[in-house]
């Protein structure tokens, strides 16, 4: 896993606050709808649709006073596991987009995860 703020030998993202880890995804998954094994079933947009509706429930993107960031500010640890986890769901994400311009189609998986 790669430390916040440090990168890795593979370029794994990385980031410095919620805010900016949560645009970085917010980025990953609208690339994820200009893939077509990733648009069939509506698998990219439903992604996109759940993690904007998080970061508008938590405020994750926003600089304001009532951003995450800011209501985590006493909690550093809490910051960090956040901030970590932002960075590896946007590693995920990439991953997905590779394999989505593959030709290994693994669409039943993804159907078959997001059932349960």
């Amino acid at each position: 896993m790669t430390a916040v703020g440090t990168s890795s030998a593979q370029g794994a993202p990385t980031s410095d606050n919620i805010a900016s880890a949560t645009t970085a995804c917010r980025q990953s998954l609208e690339r994820c709808t200009s893939i077509k094994s990733l648009r069939d079933h509506g698998w990219a947009e439903n992604r996109l649709a759940d993690f904007n509706v998080w970061d508008s429930g938590l405020g994750a993107s926003s600089s304001r006073r009532a951003s995450l960031e800011d209501r985590l500010a006493l909690k550093p640890h809490v910051r960090t596991a956040v901030l970590n986890l932002l960075i590896i769901y946007q590693s995920a994400i990439e991953l997905v987009i590779d394999l989505g311009n593959s030709s290994y189609h693994f669409l039943t998986v993804l159907q078959d995860a997001d059932m349960s």
